[in-house]
């Protein structure tokens, strides 16, 4: 698989991924929105478009080829079993028995699936300390 990574400029190249920043543009204006990071992926045959959005601005779109072949694209809730500093790494079950390793130096930024508020507003990406019971995307 090959990552090419796009400025947010190069965005209006990709037709199939306007009408999601359109929408996410009108709920900016409308100040629906719950969340203030939203990742949006969409597939358009054999591509995947993802764009990373923080506050509302666009701040990193990537495009990969799809293959149908293996799970490399699927996003998955897992929970960290095990920690091991010395490689720096997690070790996350995504189903009964299926354990996934995950590099903490590529995911500095981790999506938590049980983070509780703090109640304090942090501006931009945090580095998260993941420990083992954790749940992540």
């Amino acid at each position: 698989m090959r990552k090419i990574n796009f400025s947010p400029s190069e965005l209006i190249r990709f037709a199939n991924i306007v009408p999601a920043v359109q929408s996410l543009q009108a709920l900016k204006k409308g100040q629906d929105y719950l969340m203030k990071n939203k990742l949006v992926i969409v597939r358009q045959e054999n591509k995947i478009v993802s764009a990373f959005f923080e506050e509302m601005n666009l701040v990193q779109v990537s495009l990969n080829n799809f293959e149908d072949t293996g799970i490399l694209g699927n996003i998955y809730l897992g929970k960290v079993k095990n920690i091991v500093k010395n490689i720096n790494a997690a070790f996350i079950e995504i189903e009964d028995g299926k354990m996934c390793y995950y590099p903490m130096a590529e995911n500095r930024y981790p999506i938590m699936a049980n983070e509780e508020e703090s109640g304090e507003e942090k501006p931009g990406l945090t580095e998260v300390k993941v420990k083992a019971g954790d749940e992540l995307l």
